[in-house]
């Protein structure tokens, strides 16, 4: 027993079915893409050498609303390489997500899953992580989409846009 999709549907309710699927599509890759590269931020702004060892981090932007952070410390982090820092408020060493979800934790903000690198940034600039990763990887995002390898996207060294 096969089913035809045109005799399912008038033909001008096809067209606008395959219009909202097909930019559904196209959000869902748009959003997996900008996930991505958030999470490898860290390795994206190291190879395009604007992350580095002892670089200093500080949050840029407060990662819930109701959260009020007056100790100083919680906002600071050193960048130890390799995607890991060692915050400043208990010496411990994190990824910039778990670290994130630590500090929402602190404050009784309880938080599954979180982009670190949207909320943290360079000490001297108000840029997240994620946004100045977002400026050299133009050329890589598109080679991801279109299907080349993403390693070697992220190792091409682009110039910002």
């Amino acid at each position: 027993f096969a089913l035809y999709f045109d005799l399912l549907l008038p033909l001008p309710e096809q067209a606008s079915y395959l219009v909202k699927v097909r930019n559904k599509n196209i959000a869902e890759a748009k959003q997996a893409e900008t996930i991505k590269l958030q999470q490898l931020a860290w390795k994206i702004l190291e190879n395009n050498q604007q992350l580095q060892p002892n670089d200093e981090l500080h949050l840029v932007k407060l990662p819930h609303q109701k959260m009020e952070i007056t100790d100083d410390l919680q906002k600071q982090a050193t960048y130890l390489g390799g995607g890991k820092v060692r915050w400043a408020f208990d010496q411990k060493i994190y990824s910039l997500s778990p670290l994130t979800i630590q500090l929402c934790d602190h404050h009784g903000i309880p938080v599954k899953s979180i982009q670190g690198p949207k909320y943290w940034g360079k000490k001297g600039s108000n840029q997240s992580l994620a946004a100045v990763a977002g400026t050299w990887t133009a050329t890589s995002s598109s080679a991801f989409l279109n299907g080349s390898d993403y390693s070697t996207a992220v190792n091409t060294v682009n110039t910002p846009v």
